[in-house]
């Protein structure tokens, strides 16, 4: 096999390197991102995944797999940003993979495609609808980008598709507002809403890429631990206090620091604090014979000691 990863500086690229860099299986190793670092066992550029050098590249080196992991995961004032890296960054690479006869592409999604609604009452599998058109530009690109992927098989039939859907992830190379906001003194809440939340832990993420990557199963897979935990029991798992505050004012506040550049959590954000979203891990379980070894309850401890 020969490897190229975009997002190769994040948490699950950093993690996944580790380990394909000792698999004899790999005869090449390249890495993309638009932040620098040290590459001792692989080859690495500097590269935004919409330039026009990403199909020179995976031609250059024979590239057979391709893990797409890029991704503006903050939320940003940039929109035009936002959409050249998750949109037409995503095209790129599905357009440099089809030129060059890529022959396996596995894609970073979201269990967030679910969508965070108010009658959210059952455990979604991946057979379920995809309701998160409305809610956060991070959700709404992750849609668009499984679309691009059931378009692409659509004419390149021979390319085998693999899509993982994690939930929350947590560990100690996931940054982004909700770990941030987790490691405050703090854990906040909206008083009325007490939802379910579901963690996997950034190791087992990790592995089921790498699984991904040797199996070439095709399809949709969930990622996620077994068990939940309320949102207002949060703090007892992380050994932090709990800060709940009234839903309404909360969200008129938040929306005004959004819309003046104070915050860096839109608004929108809240349905996480409001609505579950509880996904199946039944099928990757089946399928690639992995159960995670962290349960959520696991998870929130592991991060606590951070």
């Amino acid at each position: 096999m020969r490897i190229l990863i975009t997002g190769i500086s994040g948490a699950i690229g950093s993690g996944l390197i580790k380990k394909l860099v000792s698999d004899q299986e790999i005869e090449e190793l390249v890495g993309i991102d638009i932040k620098p670092r040290q590459t001792d066992n692989f080859i690495f550029y500097k590269l935004h995944i919409a330039s026009n050098g990403l199909e020179h590249i995976v031609k250059k080196h024979s590239i057979t797999t391709i893990i797409h992991l890029a991704w503006m995961v903050s939320q940003t004032h940039n929109e035009l940003e936002e959409y050249r890296t998750d949109i037409l960054g995503s095209t790129n690479i599905l357009e440099a993979a089809r030129k060059a006869n890529v022959k396996h592409i596995i894609v970073a999604s979201t269990g967030k495609v679910y969508g965070m609604h108010q009658l959210n009452d059952h455990i979604f599998d991946e057979n379920d609808q995809l309701n998160g058109q409305n809610q956060l530009t991070y959700v709404q690109y992750k849609i668009t980008l499984e679309e691009l992927c059931e378009d692409f098989f659509s004419h390149n039939q021979d390319t085998t598709v693999t899509v993982l859907r994690p939930c929350t992830i947590l560990g100690p190379n996931v940054n982004n507002p909700i770990t941030r906001r987790m490691k405050k003194s703090h854990i906040v809440s909206l008083r009325e809403y007490n939802p379910k939340r579901q963690f996997v832990d950034e190791s087992d993420v990790v592995e089921v890429f790498y699984q991904a990557t040797k199996a070439k199963i095709p399809g949709i897979f969930n990622i996620s631990a077994d068990g939940t935990v309320p949102q207002h029991e949060l703090h007892k798992y992380l050994g932090k206090k709990h800060r709940p505050l009234p839903a309404g004012p909360t969200e008129k506040l938040l929306g005004f620091l959004w819309k003046v550049r104070l915050s860096e959590i839109n608004p929108k954000a809240l349905d996480y604090l409001k609505y579950p979203i509880i996904i199946s891990n039944e099928r990757f379980k089946k399928e690639f014979g992995y159960t995670p070894k962290y349960s959520t309850e696991e998870t929130l401890r592991r991060f606590s000691n951070l």
